[in-house]
């Protein structure tokens, strides 16, 4: 860019995308496609079009759906003007994630199958593959458990026929989401497992803190409070440190859910009010599995706080910004001695205050 030769950021970005994607520098890729496709300089249409793509695609994983929708619609235009029939479909692609975050799930479910049927007229299986896992996705946000299964099996068939790992890895995590929506745990666990053992081996931190989230989200069906907290906090930490704003609003919902039966009922309130407002701000529904702890939590919150202190809590936590959000979650696992009542400190030897602090920091019975 300061060397004015903007085409070559724009060749640049298709290696530089996973590398954006799976580390976390999203917004850093977001800002440099901007200032490139901004400068004055000429630009094969060719390569603003797929620049365009991928600022749509950056843009849609920070949240900034006005940015992303812009882009994915201005490249849909050049690839329908030049008969792009592959550029075409990964613009459906493009808005069809859009329409199913704002819960437009019949127009997304058009998209997607649109994009697929061009792919596989391009005989382009691993796009082709990347449609169908687009339309598992929106299965699963409306809760059809059954049809969203039969794509992600055809989906993980696919990739392992193209020896795509980190494809197979995202597949296997999706059944196992599928499994942990209909409260098949061992099975949803099993396959939570063998997906985040892929991530790590491959270095997807994405892929790692949405399987971790996935398999606490099954720790809270089962009822066990500790281990879910725990896993809640470790994939929030890890979506914090890749700056995903989707990350950071379900993880915070799933420590309000088990917060809110833990007696940290304000904090608990205070935090599903600042995700609400979040997504009121930016125009994104919650999925099923998303409803149903968000729901549950707010049950559980009406029956430990009256009337006056959920307004107060939903005040305060509309206030918060999500990253203020985050960290206050990010704090209900990180407790010290300073936070207990010194009148029950008084009464507790010196081993059972350990114990109490461990019980704080919401450590299991193995690891006290």
């Amino acid at each position: 860019i300061q060397a004015n030769e903007p085409g070559i950021v724009l060749r640049l970005r298709t290696i530089l995308w996973l590398i954006w994607a799976q580390r976390g520098n999203l917004a850093e890729g977001r800002a440099l496609l901007q200032r490139a496709l901004a400068h004055p300089g000429p630009i094969d249409e060719g390569q603003r079009a797929n620049a365009l793509f991928d600022l749509g695609n950056l843009a849609f994983e920070l949240h900034d759906f006005a940015v992303a929708r812009a882009a994915f619609t201005e490249c849909y235009e050049v690839w329908e003007r030049t008969a792009d029939r592959d550029g075409i479909a990964n613009a459906l692609n493009g808005l069809g994630l859009l329409d199913r975050e704002t819960g437009a799930y019949p127009s997304a479910s058009a998209r997607f199958q649109g994009a697929r049927e061009i792919w596989a007229s391009l005989h382009n299986a691993a796009f082709e593959a990347l449609a169908l896992f687009s339309l598992g996705t929106v299965e699963i946000a409306a809760g059809n458990t059954h049809t969203a299964h039969a794509c992600f099996s055809e989906v993980l068939a696919l990739r392992r026929s193209l020896n795509d790992i980190d494809g197979s890895a995202y597949a296997t995590l999706y059944l196992g989401h599928v499994a942990s929506l209909d409260a098949d745990l061992d099975q949803a666990n099993a396959l939570l497992g063998e997906s985040l053992a892929m991530f790590t081996r491959l270095g997807d931190r994405s892929g790692e803190a949405f399987a971790l989230y996935v398999m606490a989200y099954c720790d809270w069906l089962a009822e066990d409070e500790h281990k879910a907290l725990k896993r809640f906090h470790e994939a929030l930490s890890l979506w914090h440190a890749l700056a995903s704003a989707d990350g950071i609003v379900v993880n915070v919902e799933g420590i309000a859910a088990v917060a809110a039966t833990r007696g940290d009922a304000t904090l608990a309130a205070r935090l599903l009010a600042a995700t609400e407002a979040y997504r009121a701000r930016i125009g994104i529904v919650p999925r099923w599995i998303e409803r149903r702890l968000i729901e549950t939590a707010w049950a559980a919150l009406t029956n430990r706080l009256d009337a006056t202190d959920v307004d107060e809590a939903r005040r305060t936590g509309a206030a918060l910004s999500l990253d203020e959000a985050a960290l206050a979650a990010l704090r209900l696992l990180t407790r010290s001695a300073d936070d207990v009542p010194v009148s029950l400190l008084e009464k507790l030897s010196a081993r059972e205050r350990d114990v109490f602090v461990l019980l704080a920091e919401y450590r299991t019975d193995r690891e006290i």
